[in-house]
């Protein structure tokens, strides 16, 4: 029966309800064992409030059509006190949703009028201007007054807006504040439908935002000041195509860029043309002789037409997500110049999402050419200490060399005297021969290495057996040391790695410090002439080689010596140091190298 009026919103009256009806079947009412039943629509402009249902238990015809009139009656007023209520209800909720907006203070809130009063604002609005709640409350504070006079212009126009279309679009203006300072601010403001000369504003304080924006732009105004008076050539690129494609790879599974560019040579020039310079300094300008920048401006390959070796490497180290990169390289200019340069690349964090990135360069050309002038004078420098180490060591040469020429020749006789037998002795002769062949190889290798001492070629790099360059320069002194009586004890470490140097320097070194050490013997007549040559692993990528002897020390005139010693020594990448702490008595020097 509810349902039934709910849904015709006509009424029912059931006079005997245990009688034959249409809603005899209503559980409701069998259960009920109600008599008498009316059930009534409540409606209001054709809309269900409600219903109201009424039954009797002991009485049928109970509803007769008096009653009926008053009840429509009733019904009727019921209905619009039920609409009432909930529509008061409806405003005490908004008007408490609007109240907890205001009182929370996230955002300042006015109620305004078009006369220029400040009819109610909140705790946020108050802060933001500087003024109290008394202030309010006195009528002190009102929107014109807090407006500067620039800006009335702007509220004029605003205020017809208003009144044309009830809002207008958030908007910046200035506040006065009661100090005299003045706040920026953006305010959005609508007019109240049931009362179009009042309205509610929401203010929010701009002053971060603007500091913030000021920061920006100061910070801006320094790195573009910085770019342009760095004393390199930079220029700016944007690298979001480079991301691009990089994501495209990983998204592929390619985990190292390196082998994928060796199955795919191509891809260099897909990034080379991916990686767009947008800006280039006055010192880049002038060192690719550009006659402006707009002519290395674009796809960054013309940089790296002649070393792209060095692009894929940069490339390698941003895949592998290292922030900079450095390498000395070469580039060409415009005017077909080559010129050497310490290249760096640099990703900007703070702006990585825009794909920005840095590239600046040194021009190293004439500290290369210095370098390599340099580099030749020691090498002469150098080669003229091996001229002298050689006239100081003449007789050990001499030595070296008269021995296997002496056994060549004794063996040689021999040998002819075993031919000329009536029977020749042919076995006898044959090994004579391998014992000439022997000696010959001997003298060979002494000259060999006398030569590679007096020629002066260029430092060849090799991996070296340290043990290997003391037994070579101790064959070469053999005869020195013995004709001066100085004895020699070697303690040289097992399984010592492997050095990268040059051999013919490396033994010079050995070959200037055992002399010094014997010459400082000989001339201080010391009776006991010893050294003491030692290695060691010294950490456990170094290996050190300590050369110590019984003499009186260091003597200042052999400092030329040490200083050759020292310029190779630091150009194998090591280093060399001299005292008088040797534990025979005199002077001890060591020397150091990088293991290979």
């Amino acid at each position: 029966m509810l349902h039934y009026v709910m849904r015709t919103r006509q009424s029912v009256i059931l006079d005997d309800a245990l009688a034959q009806n249409p809603f005899s079947a209503d559980e409701y009412i069998c259960q009920k064992l109600a008599r008498s039943v009316l059930c009534l629509p409540l409606v209001k402009q054709s809309k269900l409030i409600g219903v109201l249902y009424l039954e009797n238990k002991l009485a049928a015809h109970v509803f007769t059509p008096a009653r009926i009139s008053v009840l429509e009656l009733l019904a009727s007023q019921a209905a619009i006190s039920l609409e009432n209520a909930r529509l008061y209800n409806d405003l005490r909720e908004r008007e408490a949703r609007i109240r907890r907006l205001v009182d929370s203070n996230i955002i300042g809130i006015v109620i305004w009028d078009v006369q220029g009063r400040i009819i109610d604002a909140n705790e946020a609005f108050l802060d933001i201007v500087g003024y109290t709640r008394e202030d309010l409350v006195s009528g002190r504070l009102g929107w014109t007054e807090l407006t500067p006079d620039e800006w009335r212009d702007a509220d004029d126009q605003a205020l017809a807006e208003l009144k044309t279309f009830g809002t207008v679009q958030p908007r910046e203006k200035e506040y006065f504040r009661k100090d005299g300072s003045r706040v920026p601010i953006l305010i959005a403001r609508a007019l109240f439908e049931w009362k179009q000369d009042e309205g509610v504003a929401f203010v929010l304080d701009m002053t971060d935002r603007k500091r913030a924006e000021e920061m920006l732009r100061a910070s801006e105004q320094r790195y573009r000041h910085l770019f342009e008076q760095m004393p390199i050539a930079m220029w700016q690129v944007n690298g979001r195509g480079i991301a691009d494609l990089f994501a495209g790879l990983r998204a592929a599974g390619v985990t190292d860029l390196g082998t994928y560019l060796d199955q795919d040579p191509d891809f260099l020039l897909r990034l080379m043309d991916a990686l767009i310079v947008e800006e280039v300094n006055e010192h880049a300008i002038k060192m690719f002789g550009a006659k402006d920048r707009n002519q290395l401006l674009g796809p960054s390959g013309f940089f790296w037409q002649r070393r792209p070796h060095t692009f894929r490497r940069a490339m390698e180290s941003r895949f592998r997500g290292l922030p900079t990169f450095q390498e000395e390289t070469k580039f060409v200019t415009l005017d077909g110049r080559e010129i050497d340069v310490l290249f760096t690349a640099a990703r900007l964090e703070s702006i990585g999402e825009r794909g920005i990135g840095l590239g600046g360069a040194i021009d190293i050309t004439d500290r290369i050419r210095a370098q390599e002038r340099l580099q030749q004078v020691q090498a002469d420098f150098a080669h003229a200490a091996r001229l002298s180490v050689l006239g100081e060591i003449a007789a050990s040469i001499a030595h070296e060399v008269n021995q296997p020429l002496a056994a060549m020749r004794t063996n040689g006789e021999t040998g002819l005297r075993w031919l000329d037998r009536p029977e020749p002795n042919i076995p006898k002769a044959r090994e004579l021969m391998r014992r000439i062949l022997n000696d010959a190889g001997r003298a060979a290798d002494i000259i060999a290495r006398i030569r590679a001492m007096a020629t002066g070629r260029a430092p060849q790099q090799a991996a070296l057996a340290l043990h290997d360059v003391i037994a070579e320069s101790m064959l070469f002194l053999r005869h020195e040391l013995q004709s001066e009586g100085v004895s020699v004890s070697l303690d040289l470490a097992p399984a010592l790695p492997y050095v990268t140097g040059d051999r013919t320097q490396l033994n010079q070194v050995v070959v200037n410090l055992v002399i010094n050490a014997v010459q400082a013997m000989v001339q201080s007549e010391t009776e006991r002439r010893s050294i003491f040559i030692r290695t060691e692993l010294s950490g456990p990528a170094t290996v050190c080689c300590v050369i110590e002897d019984s003499g009186p020390g260091i003597d200042p005139t052999h400092l030329p010596h040490l200083f050759i010693c020292r310029s190779i020594i630091e150009a194998h990448d090591g280093h060399i140091q001299a005292d008088n702490e040797s534990a025979l008595g005199g002077a001890r020097v060591s020397f150091a190298l990088p293991a290979n």
